[in-house]
C-alpha cells in the first residue's frame, strides 16, 4: 500500500502562521477551519470506503455546511487524493452547489484508497472508543 495514501491535505494550521494569527477574530475563524477540515478529512473517508461516485460539494454536505475560508481550498482533499491513488477522476458534471455554475470533477475511490479508508475509519473507531 502506498504510504501516502493515508495523508490530508494540509492543514488550515499547517498553512497560516502569520504574525497576529491568535488575535480573537482570526483565532475563531481559524478555530471554526480546523473544526471543518477534521470533520471534512474523516468525510472524506467515508467516501472513499463506500466506493461511490462523488464530487467535492459532497463533502460540504457530509460535514453539513460549508468551508468557513476560501471554499477552492476543499478541491486540496480531491487532488492530494487522487495524487495518492486513493481516488481517480471519472468524469464532470455541472455543480450541485446553488452558489455556482461551474463544471466540476467526479471522483470514484480506487481499490488501494477503499483499503486505505478501512485502515483510517478503523483506527479512527478505535480513538474514538478509547
Amino acid at each position: 500500500m502506498n504510504k501516502n495514501i493515508r495523508n490530508s491535505p494540509p492543514h488550515p494550521v499547517q498553512q497560516d502562521t502569520r504574525a497576529g494569527l491568535f488575535d480573537a477574530p482570526q483565532a475563531v475563524d481559524l478555530a471554526s477551519q480546523i473544526k471543518w477540515w477534521d470533520e471534512a478529512t474523516l468525510a472524506v473517508w467515508r467516501l472513499i470506503e463506500s466506493g461511490s461516485q462523488f464530487d467535492a460539494y459532497a463533502i460540504t454536505e457530509a460535514v453539513g455546511r460549508p468551508y468557513p475560508g476560501d471554499a477552492r481550498r476543499v478541491a486540496q482533499f480531491m487532488f492530494k487524493h487522487s495524487e495518492t491513488g486513493a481516488i481517480r477522476r471519472v468524469g464532470f458534471r455541472p455543480t450541485r452547489s446553488h452558489s455556482s455554475n461551474a463544471i466540476v470533477s467526479i471522483w470514484q475511490s480506487t481499490e488501494e484508497g477503499r483499503r486505505a479508508a478501512a485502515v483510517v475509519l478503523r483506527d479512527e473507531q478505535r480513538e474514538q472508543s478509547a
